[in-house]
């Protein structure tokens, strides 16, 4: 369990994310079984269908699994080549019914250690389990930043359904999400490759040792009695990666033979497509050769210790019973004065990580869409206590970025100094500092929260980074230039 020290609160809790798989896809020309990405597209993949739902790695566990291959037998079943050119979704439902699970597997290249942003996703009937080089990643999963090893990576996925499901699956690898780390400048998925059929001699591959750290994403943000300033939730996560607790000499070994079953050879032997016959396995000991002796590989860390520091507010965290993949997640608050800092700031956000043999420096900022969503959302409204009527009352302050917006109330019963406010409006424009007393109450179980009255505000998930932070920039004093900018 962790142990968290920071002058704000902070809790660890393991990650808690739902299932999902997405897919940008196009075909780039080249080998009918490989594409390069830009941005990272898989249109392409391995599948074969089980019985039943497994819950281990179909593949094998540890550094013993099967390499799967175009109309080749390996682990559950038969490998069967499908690709969608230029499409984003794959239909499952030919491979896949109740009780049952499809495989679906892809491998993938990078040129060096490298950290993705990977998105998958599924219909709400279905679920998803993966594994990426042999170790899952914890289900139901979300989008989050995961580390390939350079070289030739295996990323399988298993999805398994409900009754009446159409089910499909998309998987996104994006850019880097996570602070930038200064080997890492200049690279992107673009320089990933995505392959189907097996490359001659893929060995057992993991990134070196390392702990990565995502950039601290909003979870919310507090209006609280007595505060001057809006309370922004955050949360980030750290993660291990490396080999699962295994040795080096057990890397490497020869890859599966190449020999193709009876049952199998159905396409005749003028076929291009098919694989070499290798019944002794004698073409796998000569790629083995020609390739040489693996790189060691170091174990993924244990625990680690890291301290992140938010526009100057430093959080400290020690994690220890770290899992290989498996995210660590952080939560804390901050100010929202220090929130739009971190989000101006070229290096908002520092990250200091040691574990054992050792460290790192990460630098990045909060996304300053993300900041102006949340200020144009919900607000939550805190510190009220009961004075034995039914309403909970408490003491506010107008803070500067509430300032000249016009604030209404979402559900329930308001009084703003004692007398109600029909029209839900509590402040019409709100003025800079100005204090008051804000009662609610409510017959359901409904919270107390706020929002702006957003005249003329633009959708910011259109707008560029670059744009958001422009807009940030001019969320100051009485806000007036915002407010001029989105027609206030």
């Amino acid at each position: 369990m962790a142990k968290i020290s920071t002058s704000i609160v902070s809790l660890v809790r393991r990650c808690r994310q739902s299932a999902a798989i997405c897919l940008l896809a196009s075909s780039l020309g080249g080998s009918p079984h490989e594409t390069v990405a830009q941005g990272l597209t898989i249109d392409r993949w391995l599948i074969t269908g089980v019985d039943s739902v497994p819950s281990t790695n179909p593949l094998g566990e540890s550094m013993q699994w099967g390499f799967p291959d175009r109309n080749l037998t390996v682990g559950p079943g038969l490998w069967t080549l499908v690709r969608e050119d230029g499409r984003s979704r794959f239909d499952f439902s030919d491979y896949i019914g109740p009780g049952k699970a499809a495989l679906a597997h892809v491998y993938l290249k990078a040129p060096t250690d490298l950290t993705v942003h990977m998105f998958v996703k599924t219909e709400s009937c279905a679920s998803v389990a993966v594994w990426l080089n042999g170790q899952l990643v914890p289900e139901p999963m979300v989008s989050r930043d995961v580390r390939l090893a350079g070289g030739w990576n295996t990323f399988l996925a298993v999805l398994s359904v409900n009754e009446n499901c159409v089910p499909s699956l998309a998987v996104d690898v994006s850019t880097l999400r996570g602070p930038a780390n200064e080997d890492e400048e200049g690279l992107s998925p673009s320089r990933v490759r995505v392959q189907a059929s097996r490359p001659p001699g893929v060995r057992p591959n993991f990134p070196q040792a390392i702990v990565t750290i995502t950039t601290p994403t909003i979870t919310g943000l507090e209006w609280g009695a007595g505060h001057d300033d809006l309370s922004a939730s955050f949360r980030y996560s750290l993660s291990t990666w490396g080999g699962s607790g295994i040795s080096a000499s057990t890397v490497g070994r020869a890859p599966t033979s190449f020999k193709k079953t009876e049952q199998e050879d159905t396409r005749g032997t003028k076929d291009e497509l098919a694989p070499p016959s290798d019944p002794d396995g004698q073409r796998a000991r000569m790629v083995r050769q020609l390739l040489g002796p693996p790189t060691p590989l170091s174990h993924a860390p244990m625990g680690a210790s890291a301290k992140v520091s938010i526009a100057g507010e430093s959080y400290i965290i020690e994690a220890d019973e770290l899992t290989p993949a498996e995210p660590r997640e952080v939560d804390g608050m901050i100010t929202f004065r220090k929130l739009r800092d971190a989000a101006l700031r070229e290096n908002g956000v520092v990250a200091e990580i040691k574990w054992a043999g050792g460290d790192r420096k990460v630098t990045g900022r909060v996304s300053a869409a993300s900041v102006l969503r949340a200020l144009h959302g919900g607000l939550d409204v805190s510190g009220l206590t009961d004075r034995g009527d039914g309403f909970a009352v408490g003491a506010f302050r107008v803070p500067d970025a509430l300032a000249g917006f016009t604030i209404h109330a979402v559900d329930g019963d308001w009084l703003v100094n004692g007398r109600s406010v029909p029209g839900g409006a509590l402040c019409d424009p709100c003025k800079r500092g100005e204090r008051f007393e804000l009662g609610f109450r409510s017959s359901s179980d409904a919270k107390p929260q706020v929002h702006i009255i957003n005249r003329g505000w633009p959708d910011v998930t259109e707008r560029t980074e670059e744009s958001a932070i422009e807009w940030l920039r001019v969320l100051e004093g009485d806000n007036r230039k915002y407010r001029e900018r989105v027609g206030d």
